[in-house]
């Protein structure tokens, strides 16, 4: 069924614009570090901060983590001030800047009313070791605080990195706060992202916060803006409705799909599940019987439904085949590999020379995961002459991807093929398949950078 068929006025009507095109790009600038190449930069963003304002690394440190982690804008709105001081007045931040060291004294504690040694900060609040203890642990657990205020009642004197870590007694509970300031970093940094690997504790970096697919040194390919299943080209606002219509209607559709047929009076879906081939539609009562409480659709209500219908099973059967042909191929990358380690062992090949069928594997699963979700995109697209480019790009892409998956699962016979030409049939195969994914991806996303996808509103 073509496209043209099924756009009504009303759908004219509910086209969008991308709310914010920056968002939707699809860049390819990213680096995966650990929790100490993190903190690696964040001491170094610190010193250049520090050696800029003039103020210590501790205060540079808790400024830093309100604005995101933004330097640029951290000085931007420093120096628009006309004063250090009207800055921190300004944003209602209070640090113990000139003084690290704590107070103390022996006294009261006015928590658990013992008389012990107490501590605080600047401000004068003080408390003892485990009252204090108990307050960061609660904050840092409870409220996700890494740089709480002072204990004392209605006190907003900020507890930089440097006082915390004298406050607490416990070096698990200090080994735990410096893991916990780099997760705060991480949580509160646009350009920080971590890996949603079962498990896994690695962080992508990647200089924009739009759509980006992300592949962790684990093996996790993932969306740096949503954190799911690197979904391109499409965008993240689209894969979640996508998402969340498959969810709830996929059963029910491919049921009624499969399992009805329409009354040709009504239209309503029929289920035959016995008896003759005769159907009796007993809804629509005897002769002269009164249906005025029945509302009868209009013969072009029926037709737009059951349009409706098969447009979206059409876009979704695709998606879900090449999910499952994606789940299959499990099997296949197990079967290449045993044939890698046979070429090796038995036919004296080098690591080298067998790498050409790795990278025939990634290619296939990187152009089947794109295929699967080209399917939700389109679904969203209305008919125009750029829907009608992409779909040329998405056939040329699934003809090729078909042709890669036949070759590779064809037995391979070392013996008696050449394997040079073996080798070079599929080098020629797997780098047309990644010359046409490329062709689509450009398209997708340049389409997106300038704004010129529009998408249908209503699922």
């Amino acid at each position: 069924m073509e496209d043209e068929d099924y756009q009504s006025d009303s759908y004219q009507e509910e086209i969008e614009d991308p709310a914010s095109p920056a968002d939707n790009v699809i860049t390819n600038n990213f680096k995966i570090l650990t929790m100490e190449d993190v903190e690696k930069e964040m001491n170094e963003i610190c010193g250049e901060t520090s050696a800029i304002l003039g103020l210590p690394i501790q205060c540079c440190k808790v400024l830093l983590n309100i604005f995101r982690w933004d330097k640029d804008k951290l000085l931007e709105k420093f120096y628009e001030s006309e004063s250090p001081e009207k800055f921190f007045i300004a944003y209602k931040i209070i640090l113990s800047a000139e003084n690290t060291e704590l107070m103390s004294k022996i006294g009261d504690c006015y928590i658990c009313f013992d008389k012990k040694r107490i501590i605080g900060l600047s401000c004068g609040h003080l408390y003892c070791n485990e009252c204090w203890e108990s307050y960061l642990s609660t904050r840092f657990r409870e409220e996700n605080d890494a740089f709480p205020f002072c204990i004392g009642p209605d006190c907003k004197m900020i507890a930089d990195n440097v006082a915390v870590l004298k406050l607490l007694s416990s070096e698990n509970e200090k080994a735990f706060y410096k893991k916990f300031l780099i997760k705060t970093a991480v949580n509160s940094n646009p350009h920080l992202k971590w890996c949603p690997g079962q498990d896994c504790e690695m962080i992508a970096k990647c200089s924009s916060s739009g759509c980006q697919p992300i592949q962790c040194k684990c093996g996790t390919l993932f969306c740096f803006f949503c954190s799911q299943e690197a979904h391109e080209p499409v965008p993240c606002d689209i894969i979640k409705r996508w998402a969340k219509k498959i969810e709830g209607d996929s059963l029910t559709m491919k049921w009624i799909a499969v399992s009805t047929k329409d009354c040709p009076k009504c239209g309503i879906p029929i289920e035959k599940n016995g008896g003759c081939n005769r159907m009796d539609w007993n809804v629509h009562g005897y002769e002269g019987a009164n249906s005025c409480n029945r509302y009868e659709p209009k013969e072009e209500e029926k037709a737009e439904s059951r349009r409706v219908l098969q447009r979206y099973m059409h876009y979704y059967d695709r998606f879900i085949n090449h999910k499952n042909s994606l789940k299959a191929e499990t099997t296949l990358i197990e079967n290449i590999n045993t044939k890698i380690t046979q070429m090796q062992n038995k036919n004296c090949y080098s690591w080298i020379e067998t790498q050409f069928l790795i990278k025939a594997l990634d290619s296939l699963k990187s152009c089947r995961r794109m295929l699967m979700y080209s399917y939700a995109f389109a679904f969203y697209l209305p008919s125009s002459n750029q829907k009608h480019i992409f779909e040329d790009n998405q056939a040329d892409l699934e003809h090729a991807t078909e042709e890669l998956s036949g070759l590779l699962e064809q037995e391979m016979d070392l013996e008696k093929d050449d394997f040079n030409v073996l080798k070079q049939k599929v080098q020629d195969r797997y780098r047309y398949v990644d010359h046409r994914r490329e062709v689509m991806f450009k398209h997708c996303t340049e389409g997106l950078e300038k704004g010129e996808w529009k998408f249908i509103t209503v699922d």
